[in-house]
């Protein structure tokens, strides 16, 4: 049961990194991605305590990304010696 839980943190872990990474390429590539991210800010600033209790909550979601991005980069990509750092 532990191994199982184990392998499912580091796929949490590996999808929240691809999905921040995206949004960081679409960001610089693409106007409609950047206006989303804008819109989602203003909505979450605008929204009182939920908004904030939510924009929180994101932020520490992604508190461990920049580690998992420069053990990507060590790793030089996606595959196993990446897969066991996490």
């Amino acid at each position: 049961m532990g191994r199982l839980l184990k392998t499912l943190s580091k796929l949490l872990s590996v999808i929240t990194l691809i999905l921040i990474l995206l949004i960081i390429l679409g960001s610089i590539f693409s106007d409609q991605v950047r206006s989303n991210v804008v819109t989602l800010v203003d909505i979450l600033g605008s929204s009182g305590l939920q908004g904030l209790a939510v924009a929180i909550f994101l932020l520490y979601m992604m508190r461990e990304v920049p580690s998992q991005f420069g053990k990507l980069i060590k790793a030089k990509g996606f595959n196993k010696k990446f897969w066991d750092s996490l």
